[in-house]
């Protein structure tokens, strides 16, 4: 197990939306799946309070013991996103200076990682899908403002957002995913897994992260990052294993970056 006293030369971080909290069935698969890649850092949507103490505990257990929980706390039954750390958080009133609409309380959570950790922007979110066409609209806009406010700084957001630019989709993306992406990728992200405009069809497919109950096979989990940040990506992988085997109905994300790299400051 790394030490947290020692600056580690990677930062290994996993995101996984675990399907309404688990179960008393999947929860154990969870977490050993979790646990097996070693992350230092893991954003979990549909985490339930009620069901995850033990997953917590496992995850402290190997060093992860700062938790940063969405607004609303953890006394709650609905899903929420929590992110864990081994590294602790700085504090910084910036990150969530506007507070995001009613509809993403319980689905983003903000935090600046401890210098030792490289300082790192990690933004958790989990967005509204489109059964309520306002509230992902919402979504995607506080996301892409939220973003384009430190885009000069070290920045990953990860997780569940419900929507990706890739072709092949069935009726095509979203307006407002397609339009949300544009500006993300306008104001220097990278979507670290999007397909390239050479081999589309053979990434789309090899990026599928959930399948819907009609068949519609989408890319729905995401790491981004801002453009500084691009060229410390070490590794960048889709576990779908757990997945197809039931675990969840999503895909998790796992992304390591290199920690030594200067530091960029906000554009002006």
């Amino acid at each position: 197990m790394p030490d947290p006293n020692d600056t580690p030369r990677t930062l290994r971080m996993l995101a996984w939306n675990i399907l309404h909290g688990g179960s008393g069935r999947r929860l154990p698969h969870i977490a050993l799946e979790i646990v097996s890649h070693e992350p230092d850092l893991v954003v979990i949507s549909e985490f339930r309070p009620t069901l995850g103490g033990q997953l917590l505990a496992i995850l402290a257990d190997r060093g992860l013991v700062h938790v940063a929980e969405a607004s609303g706390g953890l006394t709650q039954t609905r899903n929420r996103i929590i992110m864990v750390s081994r590294f602790g958080f700085e504090p910084d009133t910036e990150l969530m200076r506007e507070e995001p609409p009613e509809s993403l309380r319980r689905r983003v959570v903000v935090r600046r990682l401890a210098r030792e950790a490289g300082g790192l922007i990690v933004t958790g979110a989990h967005l509204p899908d489109d059964w309520i066409p306002s509230s992902a609209l919402h979504g995607w806009a506080w996301l892409v403002d939220h973003a384009i406010r430190f885009r000069g700084d070290r920045h990953v957001i990860l997780g569940d957002l419900n929507g990706s630019r890739d072709p092949g989709q069935p009726g095509g993306p979203p307006r407002h995913v397609a339009f949300g992406m544009g500006r993300l990728a306008t104001a220097g992200y990278i979507d670290v897994f999007a397909a390239s405009e050479t081999e589309p069809s053979e990434k789309s497919a090899r990026h599928t992260t959930w399948k819907s109950h009609w068949g519609h096979e989408l890319r729905l989990d995401h790491a981004i990052v801002s453009g500084c940040v691009s060229s410390a990506i070490r590794r960048a992988e889709y576990m779908h294993e757990p997945r197809i085997s039931g675990v969840s109905d999503h895909s998790a994300v796992l992304l390591e970056l290199s920690v030594e790299l200067e530091k960029t400051g906000p554009e002006q």
